[in-house]
């Protein structure tokens, strides 16, 4: 998704919420997303049709552009996780976990985007996990269809995961990534004590997304790596398994 300027001139230092108030977004984004009297309703009957699983993993990979190297098979397309293969910058491999993400009105803060930890098979009341495969850069990833934005959280954070979890991201973040073309949120867990680091990307700037994102996940092992080896300097953080 485009998003044209309205014809106004802005500063170089104008704040995201400027530039919010003068780029036009789609109209589901110019409700008020924070107003805790918005009839739910009406949010719920807002919300876009969910995408199919194959659909997501073909915008995934159209987004990668010539950085991926071999389109998987239509079977692939339709099974979580997706392994694709990829060249420089990025790793030789990556293994994908993609979900919808939408604006649900149940959420804490109206507005937030999540998505929905379930995977195929997965069963009520219990746990699901990431699967990691040596050699690949483990990617759990949302897509938010009205602003054409992936957002990629660390995959080290819900390794384990109840049925049915949510993850979230601001609203902001989001519309930040779709005017500016990224942004970051720190975020924090508290069932697990820690925090985390996420990154909003627009779809055409994907593969900056995913090194911003790798990068920033290396530097989260390094500090784990750091802390261990100085109990007195540890964080509330945990990690599970090594990068690619």
């Amino acid at each position: 998704m485009q998003l044209e300027p309205s014809g106004l001139d802005l500063e170089p230092q104008a704040s995201p919420r400027e530039r919010l108030a003068v780029y036009p977004l789609p109209a589901r984004a110019a409700r008020p997303l924070h107003d805790p009297a918005y009839p739910k309703a009406v949010a719920s009957q807002e919300n876009p049709a969910r995408w199919s699983l194959e659909k997501l993993h073909r915008r995934f990979c159209r987004a990668l552009g010539d950085r991926l190297l071999e389109m998987p098979a239509e079977a692939a397309l339709e099974v979580k996780p997706l392994d694709l293969r990829t060249g420089s910058p990025l790793p030789p491999r990556l293994r994908l976990y993609l979900f919808n993400a939408t604006d649900h009105p149940s959420e804490r803060r109206a507005g937030d985007y999540r998505i929905q930890l379930r995977l195929p098979r997965q069963r009520p009341k219990t746990r699901g996990r990431l699967e990691e495969e040596p050699g690949s850069l483990l990617i759990l990833a949302g897509y938010i269809s009205e602003f054409d934005v992936f957002v990629l959280w660390d995959s080290r954070a819900h390794g384990e995961f109840p049925y049915s979890k949510g993850v979230q991201v601001a609203a902001t973040t989001v519309h930040e990534a779709a005017i500016q073309g990224i942004s970051e949120q720190n975020r924090s867990i508290r069932s697990a004590g820690l925090q985390e680091h996420v990154v909003a990307i627009r779809a055409a700037d994907l593969v900056q997304g995913l090194l911003r994102r790798d990068e920033l996940s290396r530097d989260d092992l390094l500090a784990d790596s750091s802390n261990s080896s100085n109990p007195s300097m540890a964080e509330p953080r945990r990690a599970q398994g090594q990068l690619w």
